[in-house]
């Protein structure tokens, strides 16, 4: 479990070569109300040290930002 992440969807994982493997992922991030643009650079940093923690060391992460002040109006936004 990731602080911020809430949710991960489209997730792919496949291999370049025998000795390189790629992945990208859309990953649902809910901020503290607080935040900035470092708290998303955290959080990525934190996917890419997973993914690289399993030999993956290219990742497209694609962050997909609710606002907690927001929350209502995207829970009926399709995921």
């Amino acid at each position: 479990m990731i602080p911020g992440v809430s949710a991960v969807h489209d997730l792919h994982i496949w291999r370049l070569s025998q000795h390189k493997s790629l992945a990208s992922v859309h990953v649902v991030h809910v901020p503290p109300e607080d935040s900035s643009v470092v708290d998303l650079a955290k959080v990525t940093k934190t996917i890419n040290e997973c993914f690289q923690a399993y030999g993956i060391h290219a990742a497209t992460i694609q962050p997909e930002i609710i606002r907690p002040n927001n929350r209502q109006a995207d829970a009926g936004r399709a995921v």
